[in-house]
């Protein structure tokens, strides 16, 4: 199966929690959300401002109905500086990170946490659920 719809470099990829989806981000600021069985596009995300670095999926089992965190959410990261939070099956933003003083080249997510490192040579800990920093490394 190959997967077809970016115009730029795809940097990083990252399976659905269930595995039946597939995220991609690219150099063309933008995510596509792709089904993994049929090779169709589910959702193409567009917020960002410069290229983006990465994405990834909340694990399955981590959602938190108390702090909003569902398990169809997904985050990518920018270049802009930012991390947007995703509604992977909606397409649409739910919130915008900001917090880094360079480009944001990693991320990942595990339980209510969402973890950024960036060209600040700074490594930000976000609670998923309202946004704010935990840390800042």
């Amino acid at each position: 199966l190959t997967l077809e719809g970016h115009s730029r470099e795809v940097n990083s990829v990252d399976w659905s929690p269930e595995g039946s989806q597939l995220a991609s981000a690219s150099y063309d600021k933008t995510a596509i959300v792709w089904d993994s069985i049929s090779g169709e596009q589910v959702a193409t995300l567009k917020g960002h401002t410069d290229w983006l670095r990465g994405v990834a999926w909340m694990q399955k089992g981590d959602s938190d109905p108390e702090t909003g965190v569902g398990s169809s959410m997904l985050v990518t990261a920018s270049d802009d500086k930012t991390l947007i939070v995703w509604d992977g099956a909606t397409g649409q933003p739910l919130q915008q990170l900001r917090g880094h003083d360079g480009g944001v080249n990693a991320v990942a997510w595990k339980g209510d946490q969402i973890v950024s490192g960036a060209g600040d040579k700074s490594v930000i800990v976000w609670d998923a659920g309202t946004g704010q920093q935990v840390s800042k490394l």
